[in-house]
């Protein structure tokens, strides 16, 4: 590979024509400033990462105690919910039968 301090000089050859001793002082305070501003960002992106990471682990956590059924199970639980389907119909069948005893009382006052 490229030795960086090799490549530090070259950059600093190249820039060495445009940097002024008076700009220095600038140019230290605007590298601060960028600096500052990148440890902000950074700090930031840390706490994203840490909140992801630990809802994730939050998440996994709820989610190993979750027991997928068996394919029995699901035979069972569809074979209960037949069930319940076909007697729900036939209450509902019942229930939409007129009343005998209304029936038997009207037949009755005719009398």
């Amino acid at each position: 590979g490229i030795n960086a301090e090799y490549m530090g000089n070259i950059e600093v050859g190249k820039c060495k024509d445009k940097l002024n001793v008076m700009d220095v002082d600038d140019i230290l305070q605007d590298l601060h400033s960028a600096l500052e501003e990148e440890h902000e960002f950074l700090l930031h992106s840390v706490g994203h990462v840490r909140q992801s990471l630990e809802d994730e682990m939050a998440f996994s956590t709820k989610t190993q105690r979750f027991r997928v059924p068996s394919v029995v199970e699901l035979s069972q639980l569809c074979d209960t919910l037949k069930e319940e389907e076909v007697q729900l119909t036939h209450r509902e069948k019942v229930n939409s039968l007129p009343d005998p005893s209304k029936r038997a009382n009207s037949l009755l006052a005719s009398l």
